[in-house]
């Protein structure tokens, strides 16, 4: 059995974007504002059902499939920044985060922390069948 305090690690970059505007229209006049994105490392679990993989992370309540391995990976990636992008967009992020467990932080800047992940086991249950 394996023990260990599991955290997200979570890193501020700086990139330059535009906000309030829809994806693909330009951006009308004047300097592009920088934008602060926040890097997250989750914990992320992967299995096979049958044919297919599966990436979870329950950070997030969140999983994507794939044919092999490293498609599944890819798309949790992409599933991931869209469930943000749409918290973002419906103005639900607060209210889904702090749903999820995640708690905001003021330094050193403002950003959503996840909640620490304290133990990973496997727990071994019994299921009755039918004799």
């Amino acid at each position: 059995m394996k023990q260990g305090k599991q955290m997200a690690h979570v890193t501020l970059i700086r990139r330059h974007g535009i906000a309030g505007r829809k994806m693909g229209q330009p951006w009308r006049s004047g300097p592009r504002p920088v934008l602060v994105e926040l890097k997250i490392k989750l914990p992320v679990t992967f299995f096979k059902e049958g044919e297919t993989y599966i990436a979870y992370s329950p950070l997030l309540d969140l999983s994507s499939c794939g044919a092999t391995l490293e498609e599944a990976d890819q798309r949790f990636g992409q599933a991931a920044t869209l469930f943000f992008e749409e918290l973002e967009e419906m103005g639900t992020t607060e209210e889904v985060l702090k749903g999820l467990g995640w708690r905001k932080v003021q330094r050193p800047r403002p950003h959503w922390e996840p909640p620490p992940i304290i133990k990973q086991i496997q727990r071994e249950v019994a299921i009755p069948i039918a004799a």
